[in-house]
């Protein structure tokens, strides 16, 4: 009969020395991990885990979600007429007054893309009961579906009946070079236009000015890249379809300090610049930065301002028409009439015209005539919203409120 193989029967004391040993293996292996953590486990996954899982972690982040709403408020300067915190120990409210002319529903379009742009969640929005002359928003913010504080919009009742009639909006190109008694000449004519200054020249300053006090709104005449450049020559530092965009953007701050005052910007010249998808990017990217906005003087049919501007809510708004662009007397009241006539069609058209004398001639004799037969003149930003893609135009708050 074969033997068996002997079982081995462990004693007491191996059994001991058996989970001792284990459990130091289990220890050695727990700090290892722990140790070794930062490297193994991606940054991301920790951070998430410690957002959802530690207590208090929500809490902890209030501040910062508070102070990101109170930056989207006070980067929209341009349409904030004035604003306010309101802390308490279990609420945060900020009071904001938008300018005048804006309306509430643009204030709060404008608004909840500043602050979902910042990475902080809009809770819930609701107008609530206003005043005679004033629209209530009430807007609540937050993070992960939880809300830190409030933000009320108040902004001015606009009247249900708004002006009607065909409208027109000039704007009158090039300040800048002339001299100061042909600027003062056209900037105290008896029409209604917005002034386009262009920057870098002996009168810039001048004109922009001028035109502030004259309650003109004033556009900065940006000069950019045309066909045929450099031979066709838009000027000194002029935006370039071969530049960057941090170049692009800190040529048009440059020009910006040209020329005080602006509200908008406009292409001077710019046939080139105006149909390239990223220079347009770039430039109306700074221009919605500043709460500006774009007056594309359409020197080309294959622009792109208007697509650009759309898609980065930006206010752009496109000329119809040069009045100009033969002096002879008769062809500018021809093409002033040809403008008429597509107010009349679409509700409203945009004519640019230029500091020539032969404008100064017949222009106002013709706005004056037209304006017996019920045609407005307005400025550009008095448009209706229809004329305007991208948004209304934001920054309003001006020096004077005159209407010439």
């Amino acid at each position: 009969m074969a033997r068996g193989k002997k079982r081995w029967n462990p004693t007491l004391a191996s059994k001991i020395y058996i989970w001792t040993l284990g459990s130091a293996l289990l220890v050695a292996l727990v700090v290892a991990v722990v140790s070794l953590g930062p490297e193994i486990i991606p940054s991301r996954t920790r951070v998430d885990l410690s957002r959802s899982l530690r207590p208090g972690a929500h809490e902890t982040r209030i501040p910062w979600t508070r102070s990101q709403a109170v930056d989207a408020v006070s980067e929209l300067g341009g349409i904030v007429a004035a604003w306010d915190t309101f802390p308490a120990p279990e609420s945060f409210t900020i009071h904001a007054r938008l300018d005048s002319v804006v309306p509430l529903e643009e204030g709060n379009r404008l608004l909840a893309a500043e602050i979902t742009r910042r990475g902080i969640e809009i809770i819930d929005a609701i107008e609530e009961k206003g005043t005679k002359n004033s629209r209530h928003l009430r807007m609540a913010f937050g993070l992960d579906g939880r809300p830190c504080g409030d933000i009320r919009l108040e902004a001015f009742r606009h009247s249900i009946e708004p002006e009607t009639g065909p409208a027109i909006a000039f704007v009158v190109d090039d300040f800048g070079f002339q001299p100061r008694s042909r600027i003062e000449a056209f900037l105290k004519m008896d029409v209604t236009y917005s002034a386009a200054v262009l920057p870098g020249y002996k009168n810039s300053e001048f004109a922009a000015r001028l035109a502030t006090d004259l309650g003109r709104d004033v556009i900065l005449h940006v000069p950019m890249e045309p066909k045929g450049y450099p031979r066709m020559n838009p000027g000194k530092n002029a935006i370039l379809v071969n530049l960057s965009e941090s170049e692009i953007r800190s040529r048009l701050g440059d020009h910006l300090d040209d020329v005080p005052g602006a509200i908008g910007v406009s292409n001077h010249m710019g046939s080139m610049a105006t149909q390239d998808v990223p220079t347009m990017r770039a430039v109306l990217g700074e221009v919605g930065r500043r709460g500006m906005f774009f007056f594309d003087s359409r020197t080309t049919g294959r622009s792109v301002a208007a697509r650009v501007a759309r898609e980065l809510s930006v206010s752009c708004v496109t000329n119809d028409l040069f009045l100009d662009r033969d002096l002879e007397p008769e062809k500018i009241l021809a093409r002033f009439e040809q403008l008429v006539e597509w107010a009349k069609r679409d509700g409203s058209a945009i004519g640019i015209f230029h500091p020539h004398q032969e404008c100064l001639d017949v222009i106002p004799a013709a706005v004056a005539r037209y304006r017996e037969d019920g045609i407005r003149f307005v400025r550009l930003r008095d448009l209706g919203a229809k004329r305007w893609v991208g948004g209304l135009p934001g920054r309003l708050a001006l020096a004077g409120d005159g209407r010439r």
